[in-house]
């Protein structure tokens, strides 16, 4: 399966984060869950067109899951981010709720996961599943200790 994050995956939301003069370099960024407000950031934030592509190629091989670690009250703003995204393919939207995405994860049937995931923190909690795992990497300076296929934020 492919499982896709949307924040600093799909969507550029550090760089509306970098526009109000927050830093990005550390993670995760200590921002007030009040500052997300109705969600203005998300949807203002401009698709990564490297890392759609990749999506558009894999999920031609494995079924899409997009999972975001997004509250559920931001649900009709997320679906609507992605709808208008005419160049991402159809998948299953599902929030975390707080739950690192491993645990998540591991309630689908699947023994190799394709993920592609920014947060060091997400990546670990899916690697620690012990699954046979392809790692693709959207790269910001908070994630490069990581090991994985990066791809270039342009």
């Amino acid at each position: 399966m492919l499982f896709v994050d949307i924040d600093n995956t799909l969507a550029n939301t550090n760089a509306e984060l970098i526009n109000l003069g927050i830093d990005i370099s550390v993670y995760p960024s200590s921002i007030p869950a009040s500052f997300w407000g109705d969600g203005f950031l998300f949807q203002k934030a401009k698709p990564i067109p490297t890392t759609i592509q990749l999506v558009k190629y894999l999920s031609q091989y494995f079924p899409l899951v997009y999972i975001t670690a997004r509250d559920t009250k931001y649900g009709m703003i997320t679906l609507k981010w992605l709808s208008e995204q005419k160049m991402l393919p159809f998948g299953v939207l599902v929030f975390s709720n707080g739950k690192p995405k491993g645990e998540i994860i591991k309630g689908f049937d699947c023994s190799v996961i394709h993920l592609i995931e920014d947060s060091p923190e997400e990546i670990e909690s899916v690697l620690s599943l012990k699954r046979k795992t392809h790692l693709y990497i959207p790269d910001w300076p908070y994630n490069r200790h990581i090991q994985g296929t990066r791809i270039k934020i342009l």
